[in-house]
């Protein structure tokens, strides 16, 4: 059989463009530093949407979040890449899937793809707004940040669902499942993660 070298395209333009074929390439022909920046990016992303949410940038300078995020972004990414390879290895087996871990670990990284994506096109209204772009709900917002911040919230969740939608593709080619089994895999992972992060978030303000 013929298969399709990831230097023939560029990895993280293919998740975009031909996931299916791309993600098959690189389970021959893995590239991991570039599953690392993807990782990565795909944190920054996540703690981006966190920090945004939370509005820290009412009393928090941008120099002390964009530290926290860029630091932040990568231990998530990583943690979340061990976390939901092993979830998705173990519910996908359930199913009947029979991957190699390593075929997991590269569907894992490469389907944050999207939110990696969003993570770059954050430097457009960060740029911009600076600050403002983590006060989504301050009444002291112009119009244009109001509408710009509007803007990238739904480019946000396009990104998200975006890489939902490629991460239960990627489990199901990798797991050689059916999209609903992998979409089952996928969803009782994030069950599981939700859980874990809902028993944290819990005992942390007991605490406090």
């Amino acid at each position: 059989m013929l298969r399709m070298s990831t230097r023939d395209q560029h990895p993280f333009l293919g998740m975009l463009k031909s996931p299916k074929q791309t993600l098959t390439s690189l389970f021959y022909d893995a590239r991991f530093l570039w599953a690392f920046l993807i990782l990565w990016l795909g944190g920054v992303s996540g703690i981006t949407i966190i920090s945004r949410l939370q509005n820290v940038g009412d009393d928090t300078s941008l120099l002390t979040i964009l530290l926290s995020v860029i630091i932040g972004g990568f231990v998530m990414g990583i943690l979340g890449w061990f976390l939901f390879s092993v979830l998705y290895m173990f519910f996908g087996s359930l199913f009947g899937g029979r991957s190699d871990f390593s075929h997991i670990q590269i569907a894992t990284a490469y389907s944050l793809t999207p939110l990696a994506t969003n993570t770059i096109l954050t430097l457009i209204p960060l740029l911009f707004l600076q600050e403002h772009f983590f006060q989504i709900q301050s009444n002291t917002l112009s119009t244009f940040s109001s509408i710009t911040l509007l803007v990238f919230s739904i480019i946000e969740v396009i990104a998200l669902l975006w890489s939902f939608i490629l991460t239960v593709a990627s489990v199901s080619e990798a797991h050689r499942l059916s999209f609903g089994k992998s979409f089952l895999t996928v969803f009782f992972s994030w069950i599981i993660v939700l859980v874990i992060l809902f028993g944290m978030l819990l005992t942390f303000n007991t605490l406090s």
